[in-house]
């Protein structure tokens, strides 16, 4: 985990290269799996075209009308390049089904499906592998943000200078972050702020809500013989999404409790509920959302209006267990939904 995690170390360019050549092997490695050689050339075009061949074949159709069916819309070649590279099967016998020419074309024809095939192919794993590469903490980088959170937190209640902590990697990526503070042992919520959009590298994000979290306007200011009865947490943020519906009702189709959190705009009214809030209140999908909308200093049924617009992020969550004590990951369960 640790050697895979030095990447982030490197310069962007260097991280895509990485991603890219990681999807080359997804992709060489699922054809290998499939007992077919790999080739970016001519052989494998004529490879695709006669499992194609085989699979009319097999179909019941004859020779002749595979070649009179194989030009027509919607296009077969491409059927056969994106389906049969899958179901396999390649018998020699299937070459003479076609004349010379024909096969020349189709060569071509399913050379180019195949190209495009894996670009398809390349793009969509180069995404899922950015999305859990970039936007995830490892368990030691979320402890390594806990440490720092709770360090702000101390320096700046004691009104010392922040702690200059290398943070590098992922906390030098925009991304969002909120620091709370819970008491100890009673777990009652004692300050909670952050940056919810990816405005400023994580590191950054977190010192602004750790300095916040102590003055939480909702709270007196955070004094400092409270950081032994404090527990700190940090929750890194994905970019919100906004929740596009036809009818209100359809909002609880699209939220997943343990899984996202919620902002709710009405104008100049905003408010945010993190992930885990309604997992530790016990709130369904109706309450989730009604709470959010009073968090904005709405009406609760705020959410039917039209006029409401509601986003949903999701947030990996990491707290101490005691004060200065073990860091853990916060599993949220999504069975109260």
């Amino acid at each position: 985990m640790k050697a895979a995690r030095q990447t982030f170390a490197f310069p962007i360019k260097w991280r895509i290269a990485v991603i890219m050549f990681a999807g080359v092997l997804f992709i060489s490695g699922f054809s290998i799996f499939k007992n077919r050689q790999f080739h970016f050339m001519g052989g494998m075009a004529e490879e695709y075209f006669v499992m194609g061949v085989n699979l009319y074949y097999h179909g019941k159709l004859s020779p002749s009308v595979v070649g009179a069916r194989v030009f027509r819309p919607p296009g077969y070649p491409v059927f056969i390049a994106a389906i049969l590279r899958i179901w396999g099967g390649m018998p020699d016998e299937a070459k003479l089904l076609l004349n010379p020419n024909t096969l020349k074309h189709l060569r071509l024809v399913a050379f180019r499906a195949v190209c495009l095939a894996q670009s398809v192919l390349l793009s969509l794993t180069t995404v899922i592998l950015f999305q859990i590469l970039f936007t995830m903490l490892s368990l030691d980088e979320g402890k390594k943000a806990v440490t720092f959170a709770r360090d702000v937190i101390e320096q700046h209640v004691k009104n010392n200078t922040i702690p200059t902590t290398e943070l590098i990697g992922i906390f030098s990526e925009n991304q969002g972050a909120f620091v709370t503070i819970h008491t100890y042992p009673n777990h009652d919520l004692r300050g909670c702020i952050g940056i919810p959009l990816p405005m400023m590298p994580l590191k950054e994000a977190i010192i602004e809500g750790a300095k916040s979290a102590t003055k939480d306007p909702r709270f007196p200011p955070l004094m400092e013989d409270e950081l032994d009865n404090i527990i700190v947490e940090v929750t890194a943020l994905t970019k919100p999404e906004l929740i596009e519906v036809n009818q209100p009702q359809e909002y609880l189709a699209n939220i997943e409790i343990g899984r996202d959190g919620l902002i709710v705009e009405q104008g100049f009214f905003k408010g945010l509920l993190l992930p885990q809030v309604p997992v530790e209140q016990g709130w369904n999908k109706e309450e989730f959302l009604s709470h959010t909308c009073m968090k904005a200093g709405l009406l609760p049924d705020a959410w039917y209006d039209k006029n409401t617009k509601i986003s949903k992020f999701s947030g990996q969550v990491f707290t101490e267990l005691k004060p200065r004590g073990e860091i853990e990951e916060k599993k949220l369960d999504g069975s109260n939904n």
